[in-house]
């Protein structure tokens, strides 16, 4: 009798681990909804209040969401429009410094680039800051003309901003992805594929399947581990730490 009921708990857990595989969203879907929607509202608003260089939001919503980490927080929007702006006063500085002297002043640019992104490049953790900051640089050239430059310049650091808020919000609001929540979702979708892969005794078509995504499985909480130190270094947890709770897993 016990065997029996055990057997039944084991088949409930299998039927229940399906399901939630049936109606749950992949972590690569979810992020797709996130980038199309924020590049659609990078459009939309500025459109539906008439405002120009809407591109601009848009280009910056395709830059996080393609070099950007997963996980996403208002400290790093924050940090993100700090960049920003700095880019823009850079940018500008160098605009009234040489007026003129388009050459010099893009030959200064090109260094000042070069060392940002160099940082940025060194830098473990979110290097979109220092891609950000080298884009504003860029951005607020008006092809070498003094006129409103200062308005073009502001312009062009607005939409910036507002590309960056509207990708943070998104991110925040709509299926937070924290580094620490998707390794808590590997494993829990780890320890169901082997509870259904012991629970299952004849079927080795299903078994291989099984077999195919623990692996899979095993290896993204391994380089989610490993990258601890680049992308979520503000948890305090080591590599070492993730080693031994892997090794002990």
């Amino acid at each position: 009798m016990e065997a029996a009921a055990g057997q039944k708990k084991v088949s409930l857990r299998i039927v229940a681990g399906e399901l939630l595989d049936l109606f749950s969203l992949s972590e690569k879907l979810k992020y797709a909804i996130k980038a199309s929607l924020a590049l659609v509202l990078a459009y939309l608003i500025p459109f539906s209040q008439g405002w120009e260089d809407a591109y601009t939001a848009a280009i910056t919503v395709m830059l996080i969401s393609v070099m950007g980490p997963l996980d996403a927080s208002v400290i790093k929007g924050m940090m993100r429009v700090a960049g920003t702006v700095l880019g823009a006063i850079i940018g500008m500085t160098l605009i009234a410094l040489f007026p003129q002297d388009r050459i010099l002043y893009l030959i200064l640019l090109s260094i000042l680039v070069t060392v940002i992104l160099y940082f940025g490049r060194a830098y473990k953790g979110d290097t979109t800051i220092f891609m950000l900051t080298a884009l504003t640089m860029m951005l607020v050239f008006k092809e070498g003309e003094v006129d409103e430059v200062f308005m073009y310049g502001i312009n062009r650091t607005f939409m910036t901003v507002l590309g960056i808020v509207i990708y943070t919000f998104i991110g925040v609001l709509l299926w937070p992805a924290r580094l620490e929540n998707e390794r808590t979702g590997i494993a829990e979708a780890l320890s169901r594929a082997a509870g259904r892969f012991y629970g299952l005794k004849a079927q080795k078509k299903e078994k291989r399947e099984l077999i195919e995504a623990i692996i899979d499985l095993e290896q993204e909480l391994q380089r989610s581990a490993n990258g601890i130190n680049e992308t979520n270094s503000q948890m305090g947890v080591t590599p070492q730490q993730w080693q031994s709770i892997l090794s002990d897993y």
